[in-house]
């Protein structure tokens, strides 16, 4: 007896089966394609570039990088035998500068611009040096002791004072506006820290930790909110954190992802290698505008300004 012939199935059937994994697969590369058009972010130059060197209006050796509260920006930086200070305006031209032997102020680590123009600088032995809003140090400039010797970070909590780092001793504090310590909190993890920038919900700053870089992020009692790792990224000695309003920007000096942007939630926003005819390859320097939207990098062609495609709040 015959058997009558077998019925391929039918076309539906296959297409039941075929159908999640196919959806599956879709969802999925349409993730990855979001991710890696998320991690190349082009960024929009604003300003011609700061040259490099060693000239007045000019950038080299920078110690610390600060955007001011009119618009501008505020640079340390070592020249020879003098610090030097400089501000510039909103298109990189320069407005102010002074030149600080070193003879008389020591070594400096690190700057805070105030909300009213002045300037704060932080010395070794927690000696900190204030200068008027035209970068003037007075008759006869005296340095203000703060209370902590093992200071090296400052930054501005605007109308709040100055929030300072004091790495050798591990301590997190809040100053005053004259410079001298209101409340400090110990922070065993202080003195790993890398940086110290303020966020409306407190202050964050980077560590080195097991060959990886992380940021911690903490409450303005020194309470840690969370640390999440920065991704695909070695340590290197010129690794800074930044903040332009929410947006977390770091500079991958040694390795191939130029800067690196985080929310201060731990969300990664991407990674950009420059923007126009810029490349930033392995930036030594950040900064951020506290109102959002700006960043500043200095690399090794000068000191570029760019446009950051988020919003100030994330």
């Amino acid at each position: 007896m015959k058997r009558a012939p077998r019925r391929p199935p039918a076309p539906g059937w296959r297409w039941a089966v075929l159908a999640p994994a196919v959806l599956i697969l879709a969802l999925g590369l349409r993730s990855v394609l979001a991710q890696k058009t998320a991690q190349h972010v082009v960024l929009e130059p604003l300003a011609q570039p700061l040259p490099h060197g060693a000239r007045p209006g000019e950038l080299a050796a920078a110690t610390a990088i600060k955007a001011d509260a009119q618009g501008g920006l505020l640079t340390l930086s070592r020249v020879e035998r003098v610090w030097r200070v400089q501000r510039f305006d909103a298109a990189l031209a320069l407005r102010d500068r002074v030149d600080l032997p070193v003879a008389v102020v020591g070594e400096l680590s690190d700057l805070a611009a105030m909300p009213d123009g002045t300037v704060w600088l932080c010395g070794e032995g927690g000696f900190l040096w204030r200068l008027d809003a035209r970068l003037y140090p007075g008759r006869r400039p005296a340095p203000v002791r703060s209370g902590l010797d093992g200071l090296v970070y400052l930054e501005c909590l605007g109308a709040r004072g100055l929030a300072g780092l004091d790495c050798r001793d591990g301590v997190f504090a809040r100053l005053d506006e004259h410079g001298r310590v209101l409340r400090q909190h110990p922070l065993a993890e202080a003195g790993r820290a890398r940086g110290l920038v303020c966020l409306p919900e407190g202050a964050a700053w980077l560590e080195f930790d097991g060959g990886a870089v992380w940021v911690r992020v903490i409450d303005a009692e020194g309470g840690t909110l969370r640390r999440f790792m920065v991704q695909d990224m070695a340590p290197a000695p010129g690794d800074r954190l930044a903040a332009s309003g929410s947006v977390l920007i770091i500079n991958d000096q040694a390795g191939p992802s130029g800067l690196v942007f985080y929310t201060a939630q731990g969300k990664p926003l991407g990674q950009s290698l420059g923007g126009g005819t810029y490349s930033v390859a392995n930036p030594g320097f950040v900064a951020g505008d506290p109102a959002g939207g700006v960043a500043y990098v200095h690399f090794n062609q000068g000191l570029l300004k760019f446009h950051l495609p988020w919003p100030e709040e994330l």
